[in-house]
């Protein structure tokens, strides 16, 4: 099997990832923010390869999006792990060997909000039922340790909370961020370096 083509079908939101044998892999909820350069980009390095060589497929898809910090790839993976799954005739779950039939799920908070609104998304997320929270937040790392630990007292102890780091830290920032974490029982820390970052000489161990 070869992948011939990607289609994206809006306002739907709908990806077709498109084969030689007739059968589609399909990811919902795709953004209509794509611009054509990008989509063309991905397409490059999926067009005409075997999708059962997904590793190699996302290992490359990430090294074209590198610059662009897009979430196409995402998309594309999904599509391709659909694909595998109805050509064995089985769903995603069972070919990833899944055995239940419900699971847990969080939230993730908006960006670009101040902490205050932050505290105030994370708490309304909590009354929604939902079992943990994602937040990214930019700017002073003061800031951002501040914020850490106003979160976890408004929300908790038996919340989970994660971090999305969005690439943004430096590797000493990134170690005083994951202590603030660890101290205050976050789940995870998400992406906290920025790709290609060559800055760890201006870290120290204490």
């Amino acid at each position: 099997m070869k992948i011939t083509g990607i289609s994206i079908h809006q306002p739907v939101g709908l990806f077709r990832l498109l084969t030689d044998e007739g059968l589609e892999g399909w990811c919902t909820g795709v953004e209509a923010a794509f611009s054509q350069h990008c989509l063309d980009q991905m397409a490059s390095v999926v067009i005409d390869q075997n999708p059962f060589n997904r590793e190699r497929l996302w290992q490359e898809l990430l090294r074209v999006d590198r610059e662009n910090y897009t979430t196409l790839r995402g998309y594309i993976d999904i599509a391709i792990w659909d694909l595998m799954a109805k050509s064995i005739g089985i769903p995603v779950y069972r070919f990833i060997n899944g055995f239940r039939d419900r699971v847990p799920v969080y939230k993730r908070g908006q960006i670009g909000l101040l902490p205050d609104q932050v505290i105030e998304e994370a708490l309304q997320v909590k009354d929604e039922g939902y079992l943990g929270y994602k937040v990214s937040m930019h700017g002073r790392i003061e800031r951002v340790v501040g914020l850490i630990g106003d979160l976890r007292e408004a929300v908790g102890p038996d919340f989970h909370l994660i971090f999305d780091g969005r690439g943004q830290f430096i590797v000493a920032d990134a170690i005083k961020v994951g202590r603030a974490l660890d101290k205050m029982n976050f789940y995870w820390f998400e992406q906290p370096r920025p790709m290609n970052d060559d800055s760890s000489w201006q870290f120290r161990p204490d």
